[in-house]
């Protein structure tokens, strides 16, 4: 499939760079999809079983399960991976739901037998 090229300023560009179809941002060379709100991403954790949202530092929100963490919302929105933090870049709903599903189920699976079986008792 050829890109598409872009005329700017009277003269030819070069390709329109793209990450998996969603253009780059020019500013930031970041993949643009649109901006994630606060209210989709606590939607979305609190529909998972036995999620429970806490203050985090500084005014984030901060989603945890079983008490340990596994999103924080403040000026970006990370997911807890591998034991760290990843900040996820702009998404669909779609896509974002996925990783925050993807990094639930992984710390789920770390939990204890009797911890994952209680979760299912308990509601998002």
């Amino acid at each position: 499939m050829r890109m598409p090229r872009v005329v700017m300023a009277a003269r030819l560009a070069g390709p329109c760079p793209r990450v998996h179809g969603i253009p780059l941002d020019a500013r930031g060379g970041r993949a643009m999809w649109r901006s994630m709100s606060r209210e989709t991403v606590n939607l979305i954790c609190a529909e998972l079983p036995g999620t429970e949202r806490v203050a985090g530092p500084e005014g984030d929100d901060l989603w945890t399960l079983a008490h340990e963490p596994l999103v924080r919302i403040g000026p970006e929105v990370q997911v807890r991976e591998g034991g760290g933090w990843v900040a996820l870049p702009p998404m669909s709903d779609h896509d974002l739901r996925e990783r925050i599903v993807v990094a639930y189920e992984a710390l789920r699976h770390a939990l204890p037998g009797d911890v994952q079986a209680s979760l299912d008792r308990t509601s998002g």
